[in-house]
């Protein structure tokens, strides 16, 4: 076997059977070639990866270098047995050839190798697919010739009668065959030993990761030579350097080079200008454009390039030698080549390995730069295409495209842009401004240089790479030196940074790097370590379903994953980090928890909310529910994967070069105001509290899951009934753990239970200053404490003395918390006892009761919030005003037994006379208690009141509140736990306004019909009936009747007339509200018919208008993203969608519509014609829907010309086709 450093022929790829496994099948097969294959002079028996037609033909052949690109195979594959099981025919143009193919199994893996010898080689595919085979003879005639099948028979026989199918051979290198220009026979001059840990059998995946295709010379860069003193080109076997994939900058500079000028535009001076711009950019990468001689000799002349930089180029005597004047420099060795891309027009692409983080292998990254042809003698946007894509055919798929494209706002070019997967890093940066590069109004040279006079952004930069963003963008060149531009073009500068590290590596690491820092859970496992650490304790929680499951746990999983997906939608580009904290991060979340996200980036609060809007209804499985802006902590509520997660979201600097999973520390570490504090006080408290229970942490996370399970056992769970909330159930935890100094051992679960109903019975809760619970009690922190006397109980977080996380606690709910500290306590030990649950029923003889309903089961859930949020303040006022009555809410809400639990729901607030309150005189009691009551009944109509103002009281929507015995209520039990359905955010909504956006049903018009059942569930208003009924000459209103609900009385009935007299009264006191309306009689003829019922949700009423509503904007908002993602990509589509969402209120001022915009109205015959499954319907409508859709404005109004005739049910479905 010879080697040698260079040779000059052709070359191949091969594996080569030898015989010393079957030495009578090896001789069989080369007895055949010998008699039926002429290539059997040139070649021993092979099996070709890569065969000489693919690689490089009479050219120098460098064999060291061959076989350091082939290194990764020598140590990744493993030697292998390589079995020939079959005899095949395979046709081509010159007649056939009998092959022996490999058994399946080795098929792939084969497969594998050779696509990945072809990569690492620079090598474009062969001509037909890659199928590994023995070729054993060669026959000149069709395989269906007799003369051939009688052949292939006889040779078929040979090998069956030597047994030599199947064949097997060792294998443990791939051989490097080579042929000389002056001779046709192939030698082996080298091979690369497989000495991998990798089987060929069971291999699947390539090893390499880029595919860089058409094979074009290599050039490896040029270096400055402090010794010679000259820059001298790096030998092109010299491995380059590896590239960590920390931030980089890339700077593009169009230099001007104009042979029509004397001067080149005074190039004497301008040059040095510019190459001190270059200088000041410290970029890793520079490219240039229409660089000639003398400027290359002067870069190649300055210190600072000599020092830092490789050149593409160096050391030429003329224009020519430069490659259509394409230069670059890098602080990194690379290796580059020069590919066409037109007549006169090539790109310079540089390879550059790139090292990604915590991993040792190498990827490719391309760095392409071009100078596309410009229109300056005539229009050439299709030249520019073409050699766009000629381009593509030599980039990998982590690339980037930079240099001056001559071209503007050429829609054509940029949809190759998005088709291709490239994204514009200017747009991404700067969404708001043309970021203009040439401009003939500013720039003095380019005022001479510019026919059209036009400002353009010519200069861009390009990337398809997932593993880097961008992060900044500037333009060069305009803050000038004397007012003297560098040339016709300003330059660009492009920081990119790599992209976030994968989800799990993010933030389910083992450690912070840090010795107090307790572990996110990685897997199920952890959480049942917990388990096994105190078992008794922890199944008597997995009994009671107080503890994640393995199917609760993996949901939570997905559902971060998928939040991760659409929190990268949302900020395109931009770098951001997310973190769980609360109960998710601490490891204390039960089977049904919702999980707290907090998310920091840079882009704006108001930005933020924009882009979710857009990208939740596009996310699977993510609805967005609610976003309360004008919140201390603004959040967003959302539903992923059937989970409830809270996100919040603050604008920070996101420092380069910091640990990605500790920049959530860092800042926190930092000074900063009252709202950024208040955002990561969540963070910092989960913090703090894992160092301080670092000690005895499984024990802690099972005694916080009892704490929880007992708190809703007995009725006293949640803030927003007056109650402490589990994060100071949590923190009061924490303050018990033994400090690391003490024994582990002496601690568990239990024994923490015990101790915090121990201490915390005993404590004096009503003190002033001494019932304050600190996080840390030294001295200083209870001087600087900012205590409000106000609040009942005072628990600060462990992130503020500020802070306190039991706020919301009211009086009466925390004596009744007190009463369960004491009665869990003298029950110690009795774990069943001391979460039984509460029968409130029994325990008072009259109840405050809150009874909502409404008519979809979204309304419902906005009744709850309401309720839920106002409840506090009904107890302080029934509180203030009655201080003889004790309450006790019970934070559970019940339903009856005959009600639909998806459209109603009522609370209690149990109700006593406080001990305290001693009457003697038998008379004066009764007047108190009547004055009691009445104070009290009078708080209950005002609380119900508050519903009626509130912005969000829909028709249909009822809330009633009284005071009643316990026999009313005997028929209420928990309700069951509902899966509502869910909604999505509108765009034109209010902050924290939320909306059903199930699409309702759009239902052609029938003249002939006016009562027609609606579909069951899709219940219009009783406002809505009234006003139809009103308007409508159709209606006979003298003989309607509408059915109430009367507080007092029950229900009642009115004639349509009497009650519209009292609607014109609105503030009279016999107003009936809509809200209080069950039903609608129809009396004629002598008989009722029901026409609108709540109850049973009968409505017999059919409007003849199809509204615009807010569920139509949302479908209409969908058809119009749909179309401009598929027709510009996703740049353009998130520009047209917020102009869209600021035209719907145009759109609904319907004589704006009628006067300025007429829709082609041949699109319903082309949708019928679709429903016909006419393919040429199908391009016809969209490309009349493509007119129509030039403008946010025109398209909104088309979209409204098509609701109101029922046709865009139809085209939604089209747009999806």
């Amino acid at each position: 076997m010879h080697s040698g450093p260079q040779l000059t022929g052709s070359i191949a790829f091969v594996i080569l059977p030898h015989d010393q496994q079957q030495p009578q099948a090896f001789a069989a097969v080369q007895n055949i070639r010998v008699a039926h294959d002429k290539a059997a002079q040139k070649w021993p028996p092979h099996l070709t990866l890569v065969g000489a037609a693919q690689t490089f033909q009479r050219v120098k052949i460098d064999i060291p270098y061959l076989e350091a690109k082939l290194q990764p195979i020598s140590l990744c594959y493993a030697p292998f047995e390589l079995t020939f099981d079959r005899i095949s025919v395979l046709s081509h143009t010159h007649g056939c050839s009998i092959v022996l193919e490999p058994s399946q199994e080795l098929f792939l893996g084969l497969t594998s190798l050779q696509k990945d010898v072809t990569t690492l080689l620079n090598l474009k595919e062969g001509k037909f697919p890659f199928r590994p085979h023995v070729t054993v003879a060669s026959i000149e005639s069709a395989a269906e010739d007799d003369t051939t099948k009688e052949t292939i028979k006889l040779i078929t026989e040979y090998l069956d009668n030597l047994n030599a199918v199947p064949f097997k051979c060792y294998v443990n290198c791939v051989a490097i065959m080579f042929r000389p220009n002056n001779t046709d026979e192939y030698s082996c001059v080298s091979s690369v030993q497989l000495a991998g840990a990798r089987s060929v059998i069971s291999s699947r995946e390539l090893i390499t990761q880029n595919i860089q295709v058409a094979f074009k010379a290599i050039n490896s860069p040029f270096s400055f030579n402090r010794g010679s003193n000259e820059w001298e080109r790096l030998a092109s076997f010299e491995k380059i350097s590896a590239w960590p994939s920390k931030q980089f900058t890339i700077v593009s500079y169009n230099v001007l080079n104009d042979p029509n000028d004397s001067t080149n535009f005074d190039e004497v001076s301008r040059f040095p200008r510019l190459c001190r711009t270059l200088e000041e950019t410290d970029a890793e990468f520079i490219v240039l454009q229409e660089v000639n001689h003398r400027f290359l000799n002067l870069l190649c002349s300055l210190p600072w390039v000599k020092e830092q930089y490789y050149l593409s180029i160096a050391n030429v005597k003329n224009d020519s030698e430069i490659p259509t004047g394409l230069v670059a420099l890098s602080k990194f060795s690379f290796q580059s080549k020069v590919v066409r891309l037109s007549a006169g027009k090539q790109s310079l692409i540089l390879s550059l390995s790139v090292t990604p983080k915590n991993s040792e292998s190498h990827s490719i990254v391309n760095i392409a730069v071009v100078h596309l042809t410009s229109d300056y003698k005539a229009d050439k946007s299709a030249l520019r295409i073409s050699q766009w894509k000629a381009l593509l055919e030599n980039l990998n798929s982590s690339s980037f495209v930079v240099g001056d494209f001559n071209s503007h706002e050429d829609e054509k070019l940029e949809y190759q842009f998005a088709v291709a997967g490239f994204t514009d890093a200017w747009t991404v940066m700067h969404l708001d401004s043309n970021g203009a590069t040439f401009d003939p109004i500013e720039n003095s040279i380019a005022t001479q240089t510019s026919k059209r006079k036009r400002i353009s952004r010519f200069d861009r930069v390009l990337s398809n790479t997932q593993n880097f963003q961008p992060y900044a963008f500037e333009i060069l060149g305009k803050d000038i030196e004397d007012g003297k531009d560098n040339s016709d073009h300003y330059g660009i500068l492009c920081t990119f940074v790599p992209t976030e590290i994968d989800f799990l590596d993010s933030f389910f690491l083992k450690d912070y790097n840090s010795a107090n820092s307790v572990p996110f859970y990685q897997t199920f496992k952890n959480i049942q370590a917990d388990f096994d650490v105190d078992t008794e304790f922890s199944t008597f929680l997995q009994i009671k379903n107080a503890c994640p499951t393995f199917d609760s746990f993996s949901i939570r999983l997905e559902a971060l994953e998928t939040l991760q997906v659409l929190l990268k939608a949302c900020f395109s580009m931009s770098p951001f980090q997310m973190t769980p904290v609360g109960s998710f991060a601490l490891g204390t979340d039960g089977p049904s928890s919702d999980i707290d996200v907090l998310c920091i980036g840079m882009i704006s609060l108001s930005e933020f909310f924009v882009n979710l809007r857009a990208a939740a209804p596009t996310i699977k499985n993510c609805t967005a529910q609610r976003i309360i802006e004008d919140a201390k902590v603004p959040i967003v509520e959302l539903k992923i994967c059937g989970v409830q997660v809270d996100l919040q979201y603050g604008c920070f600097h996101l420092p380069l070069g910091v640990n990605s999973v500790n920049i959530f520390d860092d800042i926190a570490a930092k000074p900063m105001g009252s709202s950024a504090r208040l955002l990561m006080a969540g963070y910092i408290d989960y913090r703090m509290i894992t160092k301080q229970c670092l000690a005895c942490a499984p024990h802690f996370r099972l005694a916080v899951r009892f704490l929880k399970f007992w708190a809703k056992a007995r009725g006293i769970s949640g803030s927003k009934f007056g109650f402490p909330p589990f994060h100071a159930l949590t923190v009061l935890l924490a303050k018990l753990c033994p400090p690391e100094s003490e024994n582990p051992l002496d601690w568990n679960g239990k024994k923490l239970v015990e101790k915090f109903f121990e201490v915390y019975s005993q404590h004096n809760w009503k003190g002033a200053v001494n019932g304050v619970i600190h996080w840390k009690n030294d001295s200083e922190n209870i001087v600087n404490a900012q205590i409000d006397l106000r609040n009942p109980m005072v628990v600060f977080a462990p992130s503020s003395s500020s802070v306190n996380i039991c706020r919301n606690v009211v009086a009466s709910s925390r004596e009744v918390w007190i009463q369960e500290l004491k009665r869990a306590h003298e029950l110690s030990g009795d774990l069943n006892t001391i979460c039984q649950v509460t029968e409130i029923l029994k325990n008072h003889l009259s109840f405050i009761h809150i009874e909502v309903s409404g008519m979809t089961s979204m309304q419902l859930i906005k009744l709850k919030n309401q309720v839920e949020l106002r409840i506090v303040s009904l107890i302080v006022a029934v509180q203030r005003r009655c201080p003889s009555i004790k309450m006790r809410p019970w934070s559970v809400w019940m339903v009856k037994s005959d009600n639909d639990t998806e459209t109603s729901a009522n609370l209690l607030i149990g109700l006593d006379k406080q001990s305290d309150v001693t009457l003697e005189v038998s008379e004066k009691k009764q007047s108190y208690k009547k004055k009691a009551l009445a104070t009290l009944e009078n708080a209950l109509i005002q609380f119900e009141a508050e519903f009626s103002r509130w912005d969000g009281y829909e028709s249909g929507m009822w809330v009633g509140v009284s005071h009643v015995s316990k026999n009313t209520i005997a028929d209420l039990i928990i309700a069951p736990y509902l899966e509502f359905e869910e909604f999505e955010i509108p765009t034109n909504l209010g902050n924290s306004q939320t909306h059903d956006s199930a699409t309702r049903e759009i239902r052609f018009p029938d003249s002939e019909n006016r009562t027609v059942e609606t579909k069951k569930g899709k219940l219009r208003s009783s406002e809505d009936v009234f006003n139809r009924i009103l308007w409508d000459s159709s209606f006979e209103r003298e003989f309607f009747v509408i059915g109430y609900m009367d507080r007092f009385t029950g229900m009642q009935e009115i004639s349509f007339n009497e009650f519209a007299i009292k609607r014109e009264d609105q503030q009279g006191e016999e107003w009936i509200p809509f809200h209080r309306v069950w039903y609608f009689k129809e009396l004629k003829k002598g008989r009722e018919v029901l026409v609108w019922d709540r109850k049973s949700k009968l409505d017999l009423i059919l409007h003849h208008i199809t509204e615009f509503t807010d569920a139509d904007q949302i479908l209409a908002l969908s058809c119009v993203m749909r179309y401009f993602n598929q027709k510009y990509g996703r740049v353009l589509t998130a520009s047209v969608h917020a102009s869209t969402a600021l035209n719907f209120p145009i759109s609904k001022v319907w004589p704006v519509f009628e006067k300025n915009i007429t829709p082609v109205t041949s699109i319903p015959l082309a949708l019928e014609a679709q429903e016909r499954n006419s393919v040429f319907a199908r391009v016809s409508c969209l490309n009349k829907y493509s007119e129509m859709m030039k403008t946010p404005i025109q398209s909104i109004m088309t979209i409204r010309y098509l609701v109101n005739r029922n046709h865009l049910a139809r085209l939604n479905v089209l747009i999806w086709i």
